[in-house]
């Protein structure tokens, strides 16, 4: 069981991303930290720049991961990267090609 897990730019390359999110969840301690970070693309299914990559999630596809009806994670705060800058609110007319998620497993967790 681990208090952090770092996942930089790796959720792309699996298949599934929810259950990627859930084995990831059943490594962390309860309360334990997951700092995780995607590029931005044309979503589920639909073709992306790297013939590496299962998908690039879109934006929205990507935040509701971890909002809404979430039982995995919860204090979800979402950041947006463009180069080496690292922002929390969007700028209007700024591409973010990247997105950062920091957020807390659940308690109480139940597989």
């Amino acid at each position: 069981m681990f208090d952090t897990i770092i996942s930089f730019e790796t959720i792309e390359h699996v298949p599934n991303d929810k259950e990627f999110l859930t084995k990831i969840c059943k490594l962390l301690k309860p309360g334990g930290t997951l700092v995780l970070s995607t590029p931005f693309g044309q979503g589920r299914g639909k073709p992306c720049g790297s013939p590496f990559h299962y998908h690039q999630l879109t934006e929205h596809e990507f935040l509701t991961l971890f909002t809404g009806k979430n039982e995995l994670f919860e204090n979800i705060e979402i950041f947006y990267q463009q180069g080496v800058s690292i922002e929390n609110v969007k700028r209007p007319k700024v591409r973010y090609p990247l997105g950062i998620t920091v957020c807390k497993k659940a308690l109480p967790y139940t597989e």
